[in-house]
């Protein structure tokens, strides 16, 4: 009850909940509202998040092993170092989320969202379900992707490079016509050819 007024709140009233270190495992959590929550160390093994609403929520060192997040919200959370081991996360959003060193072997990520999150040194060996454009926009130095993944991972690093090599060519060249224009169509008095003035009554011979 603190929580919710919490959040609807916006931070004013109430307090956010502390579940840090809880055992969870297992329990019905579907639809909550832990939005801000701080969960860190807390047990959520097999737990059922289905469309629980975690963004924001610190989840650090959290144990979610097999857990059920499908469709949740979990934008710009805090997972690093989570444990998300064979955890079902289909359709939910992480954009922005911090999973730094997180465990995602066996995950299902169909349809996930995932861009523009932090998965630095995270583990995603064996993933399902996951394709190369729900990683647009993510930091994925160091990470352990899916076999699939790693192997066009350098082929979509260079069909990104080339759009942006194309877009940037055609806005110069765009720049340059519009010069060109100004240039030859202007009347500018000052613009036109004139005789050079007398030297300096020093210099005259």
């Amino acid at each position: 009850e603190a929580h919710r007024k919490w959040v609807e709140s916006e931070r004013k009233e109430g307090e956010s909940a502390d579940l840090r270190k809880r055992n969870l495992q297992g329990v019905d959590l579907q639809g909550v509202n832990l939005q801000g929550a701080v969960l860190s160390g807390a047990n959520l093994q097999e737990a059922h998040l289905l469309g629980a609403v975690l963004q924001d929520a610190v989840l650090v060192g959290t144990n979610l092993q097999g857990a059920i997040l499908w469709d949740a919200n979990l934008q710009n959370a805090h997972l690093q170092e989570a444990d998300l081991q064979n955890a079902y996360l289909g359709k939910a959003n992480f954009r922005g989320a911090h999973l730094n060193q997180a465990k995602l072997q066996g995950a299902e990520l169909q349809g996930t969202i995932l861009r523009e999150a932090d998965l630095q040194d995270a583990d995603l060996t064996c993933a399902t379900g996951l394709l190369s454009g729900q990683l647009a926009g993510a930091n994925v130095s160091g990470a352990k992707l899916p076999e699939a993944i790693g192997e066009f991972e350098g082929l979509e690093i260079v069909k990104e490079a080339s759009e942006h090599a194309q877009k940037l060519f055609i806005s110069m060249l765009l720049g340059c016509v519009y010069s060109w224009l100004t240039i030859a169509t202007t009347k500018d008095v000052g613009l036109r050819h004139q005789k050079d003035p007398l030297p300096p009554a020093g210099d005259r011979r």
